[in-house]
């Protein structure tokens, strides 16, 4: 849960373009002439083949609410760099790029409830910035959208989700988020262990609920004393500090995904927390040691700003629990 994973925000998951290839193609293979093994001797590490067809995605791969998220959208994605995604990878790109067009309709399902609106000068704003990139790559706009899948209606989300970021972090709000909690920025250190549930933040809704209902079971089977915490995470925890029961060590308030940090800081020692969800899945938090600390941050301001921003992240993924249930076709 360290923090150098934290990046995992609002804009990250909305960020056109949705490239599966640059999250599964393999690295480049080594230059030739690198090899030790003797002149004629084949590679033992032979490049892995690329994808070269493209099964055909069902017609409707997702719902979200009510849109429907068509399998000809994910595969027009997949098709721009199949050359580049390794054959034995192509279902992990096909789910990395479904995934992200549900969150794209989840942020979108949230801002239409925020009811926030776009200024002409807003927009103008967004296009010119969309311009300059074209123009930086010897592009056409047009051609720039085509590659990025970029359409109108998704220039407007974005300024949208930019809007609704800058008003949920805003300085004011930041420096109350800070004095409301000095122990996330003066130092303080915890130590703790979790059991981890992994569920993708845009999985179905049954899946979600089926997380939960396996996470809320640990947690009962600890309160009753069926099990110990640390035995339920060497059991259950699909975290790899699972062989130490859990243990992550001692940390500060930044080192973590805020979620879990702001969990953890709000805790006794020898509590165990509710549910708690990051981008990696559902947690349950144990803090087993606390030291005080005296010292402010000079980054709290930033770091409150993560924070309040994986709060409204949470919002928009609670969403396919209540109002904008997902469903993917099999």
């Amino acid at each position: 849960m360290r923090s150098a994973l934290t990046g995992v925000l609002v804009l990250a998951l909305v960020a056109l373009p949705l490239w599966a290839a640059d999250q599964v193609a393999d690295k480049p293979a080594a230059p030739a002439g690198s090899s030790k093994l003797p002149p004629g001797h084949p590679p033992t590490d032979a490049p892995p083949a690329m994808a070269t067809t493209l099964p055909a995605s069902p017609e409707v791969i997702a719902t979200v609410g009510e849109t429907k998220i068509m399998g000809k959208e994910v595969d027009e994605i997949l098709r721009r760099d199949l050359s580049r995604i390794p054959a034995a990878r192509l279902e992990e790109a096909r789910k990395l790029v479904l995934s992200r067009l549900i969150m794209r309709e989840l942020v979108g399902e949230y801002l239409k409830a925020q009811k926030i609106e776009v200024t002409e000068a807003e927009l103008k704003e967004a296009n010119d910035a969309i311009k300059k990139v074209a123009d930086e790559h010897q592009m056409t706009v047009e051609q720039l959208k085509k590659a990025q899948n970029l359409t109108d209606a998704m220039i407007v989300s974005q300024v949208k989700t930019q809007k609704l970021l800058k008003a949920e972090t805003a300085t004011e709000k930041a420096a109350q988020f800070v004095k409301a909690h000095p122990a996330y920025f003066n130092g303080t250190t915890v130590k703790a262990s979790h059991i981890l549930v992994k569920v993708d933040p845009a999985s179905s809704t049954v899946e979600q609920k089926e997380a939960i209902k396996k996470i809320e079971q640990i947690a009962s089977d600890i309160e009753a004393k069926k099990v110990t915490f640390e035995e339920a995470a060497k059991q259950h925890s699909a975290c790899p500090s699972s062989q130490q029961g859990g243990d992550l060590g001692e940390f500060s308030f930044a080192k973590m995904v805020p979620p879990f940090a702001m969990a953890a800081f709000d805790m006794k020692v020898d509590q165990v927390s509710g549910v708690v969800r990051t981008q990696f899945g559902l947690h349950l938090i144990k803090v087993t040691a606390r030291t005080e600390g005296k010292e402010a941050d000079p980054q709290a301001e930033d770091i409150a700003k993560k924070a309040m921003m994986s709060l409204v992240l949470n919002k928009i993924i609670e969403q396919s629990l209540t109002t904008a249930p997902v469903t993917i076709t099999k």
